[in-house]
C-alpha cells in the first residue's frame, strides 16, 4: 500500500507464495528516487502496470536484485490498484522465469488489480462509516465525562440559549447551575465582546478567542473561550469551553521581555537581522545577528561582530542616513531606509534596513535597538531599467505627438503653399523672359519651393518625414555649405576641416543632411558663447559592431556594418549629464526663449536615415556629436541624367475629376489642368466626388484626390471609386512625399503620387505617368 507520509513510503501488508523473508529485506518508496524508480514505485507514481522482464538485466531493479535472485525470482510485474484518480497501492507478482507476462496475461491482471482496488476502497467506507457511528454513540458520553472531570467551563447551548452548565462554569461566574439554565449566553458577555460571541455561535468556528464575561455581581474577567458544534440530545448544539486566563496572563506580563525580542525581530522583513545594545552612557554594541550576511556582503557574522558594528559596510555617502534612521532613532520610534552597503570584493549593494528602538527596563542597559536587512538590489536594477525604458516611451511620446502636430500645420501650409506656387508658376508660364516682373515671380517660386522645404523639415521632427533619397558623398555636402557656414557662425569662432578622402557614399536627403549639419554648426557656435573658440568638422568611416550601435541614441536594432560618420566638435562650455538626458527633447532649450527644436530636428532625421548618434561631453571640455550614417551599397552612383529634350510638351485630352476641400487649391488646379489641355470637374470632398464620377464615368480618365478632406478622406474615396471602377486611374495628392503616400497604398492600384504644392511641370509629369500606365503605387518616382 502507499502511504502518505513525507517519505512516500510503501508498505507490504500481504502476501502469498514463495516470500521467505524478501518483503523484510527490502525498502521501498513511490517518491522519484532510486528506491522509488522500481516496478512498484513507478506504478504507485504513473498510474500504469510496470513490467520488469528480466531482472538481471533491468537496471530499476538493480536495489533490490540480489535478494530477489536468491529466492530464484527472474522477472516481475507491479499493477496499478487505483480507484478513480487515486492510486492505492500495488499488486505485484513474481515469476521464476524471465518475460513470464504475456499481453494477454497483463490486461487479465490489471483487471484482477482494479477489483482488488474496488474492494479495498469499498472496505475503507465501511470501516469509516463504522468509525463515524461508534463516534457519535460516545459523544455525549464523553461530554458528560469531560463537563464532570474538566477544570475549565462547560456550558451547551441551542438557539444561544443555554442547555446545560457544568459546576466549574457557574461558580466561575458566581450563579448556582440552575439559574443559568434557559438564559440567552449573549447577556452574560460584557457589551464589547458581543459582536464576536455572536460570530462564534454561528459559525461553530472552534478557534480560541478572548472575551470578557459578567459575573453575576455585575463585575467583569477576561476568559479564553473555545467553540464547537456538535449533536447532544438528538440536535446540533454548540460546546462551549471557557478558562479563566488571569494566571496565564501575568505569567505572559512576566515573560514580556523576552516576547518583545522576538515581536520586534519579527516586525522587520530581512534578510539579516541583528539588535544593538546601548548601556547607560555608552554607545551601541552589536550584540546579536543571524541570517544571510556573508551571502550579502561577503562578511562572515564573526567579522562584523568584531567590528562592533556593521556601519563599517555602509559607503561613505550614505553614513548620515545611517546615523540618522538608524543609530540616532529615538527611544520608542521605528524607521525604514534604502542605504547602500559596500561588498568585501567592492560590489556596491543596496539594503532597506528596517529598525526599531525600545528603551530597556533592565538595571544595565539604557536602549535596544533591533533591525533587520533585506537586499534590493536587483529590485533597484529592474527599477532604473524601468525608468530608462519609461523615459524612452515618453520621449518617443512626445515626438509622435509633435508628428501629429506638424502633420496638421504642413497639411494647411502645403495648401496655401499651392496657391502661391502654383499661381505664380501659371504667371511665370504667362510672362515673357524680357518682362521686369519675371525674375520677381521667379523669385517668389523660389521662396514657395523653400517654404514647401520647410513644411518637410517640420515632419522630420518626428522622425517620420519621408525624404528625397539618392546617393551623396558628406565631403560634397560639406565643402558646398562651407561658405554659408562661416558666414552664419560667430566672427571670433574659427570652423576647421578635417575631411577624409575617398569615403563611401550614403543614401540620403541632400537637404535633410545640409539641416542636419547648420544645427550642430550652430549649436557648437552658440555653445563657445562669443568667446574665441574651434569648432571642427570631421568625416571618417569605420565598421560598427553590435556593442558599439548599443551604446548610441537610436539603438533600434541598426545592422552592423560599414558607417560613414559626421562628426562636429567644439571647445565650448560642454553640458552636464542633466543637460544631456534632454538635449532631444522637443522645446527643450537652454537658450533663449524660442529655440529648442534644432536637436530633435537632428534626431527625427537621423532616425528617417536608419542612422545612430553619439554624444561625448564634459562641463568646461566642450562637446562633440557623432552622427553615423550607413553606407550605401556598392554600385553605381545614381547620377542624375540630363533631361531628354522634347520637342513639345506633353498635352492630354479627355476630363479629370479634381477634389480637394479647399478653393484655392480647386481653382488653381483647374487652371493647371485646363492648360494641360483636360477638361475639369471639381468636387469638395469624397462624397461628392463618388456622386460626379458615378455621373461621368465615362467622360473622367483620371481622378486627383486630396488624401485629408472631412467627410471621407482620399483613402476611403480611393476604396470606393476602385469599387466602382477596378480601372479607375488616381493620382493621390498630400503634403506628405511620393515615397510616404506610394508606400501606404502600395499594391492597391494608385496610378501615381504627387506631392502638394506642385508646379505645372510636376502635374504634367504626373498626368503623362498616369494616363501612359507607366507608374504603379509603391513605385512613383
Amino acid at each position: 500500500m502507499a502511504a502518505l507520509d513525507e517519505a512516500r513510503t510503501v508498505r507490504p501488508v500481504g502476501q502469498a507464495g514463495y516470500e521467505a523473508g524478501y518483503l523484510e529485506s527490502i525498502r521501498i518508496t513511490w517518491a522519484d528516487e532510486k528506491s522509488g524508480r522500481g516496478p512498484a514505485g513507478t506504478a504507485i507514481r504513473t498510474g500504469q502496470p510496470v513490467v520488469a522482464r528480466d531482472l538481471t538485466t533491468d537496471p530499476h531493479f538493480a536495489p533490490w536484485r540480489d535478494e530477489a535472485l536468491k529466492r530464484g525470482y527472474a522477472s516481475s510485474i507491479a499493477l496499478p490498484l487505483r480507484r478513480n484518480a487515486q492510486v492505492l497501492g500495488t499488486l505485484n507478482i513474481y515469476a521464476t522465469a524471465p518475460d513470464a507476462f504475456s499481453d494477454e496475461e497483463i490486461q487479465l491482471l490489471s483487471d484482477l488489480a482494479d477489483d482488488l482496488a474496488y474492494g479495498l476502497s469499498a472496505l475503507r467506507v465501511r470501516d469509516k462509516q463504522k468509525q463515524i457511528a461508534l463516534a457519535l454513540q460516545e459523544s455525549e458520553a464523553r461530554f458528560r465525562r469531560l463537563a464532570e472531570a474538566t477544570f475549565e467551563g462547560i456550558a451547551i447551548s441551542l438557539g444561544g440559549r443555554l442547555m446545560d452548565v457544568s459546576d466549574q462554569l457557574a461558580a466561575m461566574m458566581g450563579y448556582a447551575p440552575s439559574e443559568l439554565i434557559g438564559r440567552q449566553i449573549i447577556h452574560l458577555v460584557a457589551p464589547e465582546a458581543r459582536e464576536l460571541t455572536r460570530q462564534r455561535l454561528k459559525s461553530g468556528n472552534m478557534e480560541p478567542f478572548e472575551l470578557a464575561v459578567l459575573r453575576k455581581d455585575g463585575s467583569t474577567f477576561l476568559v479564553e473561550g473555545r467553540v464547537r458544534s456538535a449533536f447532544f440530545r438528538g440536535q446540533e448544539v454548540r460546546i462551549i469551553a471557557v478558562r479563566d486566563i488571569t494566571a496565564r496572563k501575568e505569567r505572559e506580563e512576566a515573560l514580556r521581555e523576552s516576547e518583545e525580542r522576538f515581536k520586534y525581530i519579527s516586525q522587520t522583513i530581512s534578510d539579516f537581522a541583528y539588535s544593538c545594545v546601548k548601556p547607560a552612557g555608552g554607545t551601541y554594541t552589536l550584540d546579536w545577528m543571524a541570517g544571510a550576511v556573508e551571502r550579502i556582503s561577503g562578511y562572515s557574522i564573526e567579522e562584523v561582530k568584531s567590528w562592533g558594528s556593521w556601519k563599517h559596510m555602509v559607503i561613505e555617502e550614505d553614513l548620515p542616513l545611517f546615523e540618522e534612521k538608524i543609530i540616532g532613532l529615538p527611544p520608542g520610534d521605528s524607521s525604514v531606509c534604502e542605504l547602500r552597503i559596500r561588498r568585501k570584493d567592492g560590489i556596491v549593494r543596496w539594503l532597506t534596513a528596517y529598525t526599531v528602538s525600545v528603551a530597556d527596563a533592565g538595571r544595565f542597559m539604557a536602549h535596544r535597538l533591533y533591525g533587520g536587512c533585506q537586499d534590493i538590489t536587483d529590485r533597484k536594477l529592474a527599477e532604473e531599467e524601468r525608468l530608462q525604458m519609461e523615459r524612452k516611451l515618453l520621449h518617443t511620446q512626445k515626438l509622435e505627438s509633435l508628428g501629429v502636430l506638424a502633420g496638421g500645420i504642413a497639411h494647411d501650409f502645403n495648401n496655401l503653399l499651392m496657391a502661391i506656387l502654383g499661381y505664380a508658376d501659371l504667371a511665370l508660364g504667362d510672362l515673357s523672359p524680357a518682362s521686369p516682373a519675371h525674375p520677381k515671380i521667379g523669385e517668389i517660386i523660389n521662396a514657395s519651393r523653400r517654404a514647401a522645404d520647410l513644411c518637410r523639415q517640420m515632419l522630420a521632427y518626428s522622425g517620420k518625414g519621408m525624404f528625397v533619397i539618392e546617393k551623396l558623398y558628406l565631403d560634397h555636402v560639406i565643402n558646398e555649405m562651407i561658405h554659408l557656414l562661416k558666414t552664419t557662425i560667430s566672427k571670433k569662432v574659427l570652423l576647421n576641416l578635417n575631411l577624409e578622402r575617398n569615403l563611401p557614399p550614403i543614401e540620403g536627403d541632400p537637404s535633410q543632411v545640409r539641416q542636419v549639419l547648420m544645427n550642430l554648426v550652430l549649436n557648437a557656435s552658440e555653445a563657445i558663447d562669443g568667446k574665441s573658440g574651434v569648432v571642427t568638422i570631421s568625416t571618417g568611416a569605420r565598421h560598427c559592431d553590435r556593442a558599439y550601435l548599443g551604446g548610441t541614441y537610436l539603438n533600434e536594432e541598426l545592422p552592423e556594418g560599414i558607417y560613414v560618420s559626421l562628426e562636429v566638435s567644439d571647445t565650448g562650455c560642454g553640458m552636464d549629464r542633466e543637460t544631456q538626458a534632454r538635449i532631444f527633447e522637443p522645446f527643450f532649450t537652454t537658450k533663449f526663449t524660442g529655440r529648442g527644436l534644432g536637436m530633435a530636428a537632428v534626431l527625427g532625421i537621423m532616425r528617417g536615415h536608419r542612422g545612430a548618434m553619439k554624444v561625448y561631453s564634459e562641463p568646461g571640455r566642450g562637446t562633440t556629436f557623432r552622427l553615423l550614417f550607413p553606407a550605401a551599397p556598392s554600385g553605381p552612383d545614381g547620377a542624375v541624367c540630363p533631361e531628354e529634350e522634347r520637342e513639345k510638351p506633353w498635352r492630354g485630352a479627355g476630363t479629370v475629376l479634381l477634389v480637394d476641400d479647399e478653393e484655392t487649391v480647386l481653382a488653381v488646379g483647374r487652371e493647371m489642368l485646363e492648360r494641360l489641355g483636360f477638361s475639369v470637374v471639381t468636387a469638395e470632398h469624397g462624397r461628392q466626388a463618388l456622386e460626379l464620377y458615378e455621373r461621368h464615368r465615362e467622360e473622367i480618365v483620371c481622378v486627383l484626390l486630396d488624401l485629408t478632406m472631412p467627410h471621407m478622406d482620399g483613402e476611403e474615396t480611393f476604396r470606393e471609386l476602385r469599387r466602382m471602377n477596378p480601372d479607375v486611374r488616381v493620382i493621390m495628392c498630400s503634403g506628405y512625399s511620393e515615397q510616404e503616400i506610394g508606400s501606404r497604398f502600395a499594391g492597391k492600384g494608385l496610378a501615381r503620387a504627387l506631392q502638394k504644392p506642385y508646379l505645372l511641370d510636376d502635374l504634367r509629369h504626373a498626368m503623362q505617368e498616369a494616363l501612359n500606365g507607366r507608374a504603379t503605387a509603391g513605385n512613383n518616382s
